[in-house]
Formats: C-alpha cells, sequence, structure tokens
C-alpha cells in the first residue's frame, strides 16, 4: 500500500502529459522514468493488494476490477493523447513504457527493455515489474 501510495503521490505532483487535459509531451523526468501512467500503477498495486487481503468472491471482483481498469485505462488513454498531440507525445510514447521500470527503445526499432535498479537494490539481473 505504501508503494501505491508513493506512485499515486508522485503521479499527481509531476506534470504527465498522458494525463487527462495536458499539454504538449515534454522530456522524461521524475516517476516518469519509472511508467508512464503512475496513478494507473497505483490503483493496479491497491487492487491487487486489497484481492490478497481479501479472499470472498465479492471482494475479489471488487478490488480485482481496479487492476483491470487501471490495464484498459492506460491502454485506451495513450491512442487519442496521440492524435490529439501528435509528434512529441508519440516521442514521449517511445521513451516511456505503461509497466515500470521497463520502456521502449526508439533505436531498438521499438523493442522493450528494461532499467536496472541502483547496484544497492539491484538483483542479479535487470526485470520488469
Amino acid at each position: 500500500m505504501l508503494a501505491a501510495l508513493i506512485f499515486l503521490v508522485a503521479g499527481l505532483v509531476n506534470p504527465n502529459p498522458a494525463m487527462i487535459g495536458a499539454g504538449a509531451a515534454r522530456r522524461v523526468s521524475g516517476i516518469l522514468k519509472i511508467t508512464r501512467h503512475p496513478s494507473f500503477v497505483a490503483f493496479t498495486l491497491f487492487g491487487i493488494a486489497h484481492m490478497m487481503m481479501n479472499g470472498w468472491a465479492g471482494d475479489v471482483l471488487f478490488f480485482g476490477a481496479f487492476p483491470a481498469l487501471s490495464v484498459l485505462g492506460g491502454l485506451h488513454q495513450d491512442t487519442p493523447k496521440s492524435d490529439e498531440i501528435g509528434e512529441s507525445y508519440r516521442h514521449f510514447e517511445l521513451s516511456s513504457f505503461p509497466a515500470p521500470l521497463c520502456s521502449m527503445d526508439a533505436s531498438a526499432g521499438g523493442a522493450m527493455t528494461c532499467l536496472s535498479l541502483p547496484s544497492r537494490l539491484a538483483p542479479q539481473r535487470p526485470y520488469c515489474l
């Protein structure tokens, strides 16, 4: 839940061209280096954490809707933003990725690459969450 709160606050504090009503895309910085949709990641973590703690069918359906709608919302938001803002948003899409700690590498033909954590936190190999 702490991670969800951190992603939510960081997503609201950092200017994000993927937000509703946002202007032209700027360079990727702050929480956007980790994920393109930090608020959606926060809602996904919130739903998963609550599904793990509440096993009743109604709870699983209710809290399972949070990750499902977050993933669908992130995917649905990118297409209209790409049409609305244009080339600067497409560059923003290539330099960030919806999943935490991953990005699209424009030099590799749009292939997904995973970023490594700082050396004191890094496992033996880079990974995607």
